[in-house]
């Protein structure tokens, strides 16, 4: 990703989304940290930014 703000920004909504279902995912008990796992599935390309679409 080239621009450092699309990534926070990409990566604080996908932590605010785990937040929301880590009970549902299975992450209660998990000893990694959410931005770790939001941080890795952007560097594998498993989030793009126009999953994101502001709305207003």
């Amino acid at each position: 990703m080239d621009n450092k703000y699309e990534l926070i920004r990409l990566a604080i909504k996908r932590i605010r989304q785990l937040i929301n279902e880590k009970e549902k995912m299975g992450l209660t008990g998990s000893d990694e940290k959410l931005t770790s796992i939001a941080l890795r599935e952007i560097r594998q390309g498993k989030l793009k930014t126009q999953i994101f679409v502001e709305e207003k």
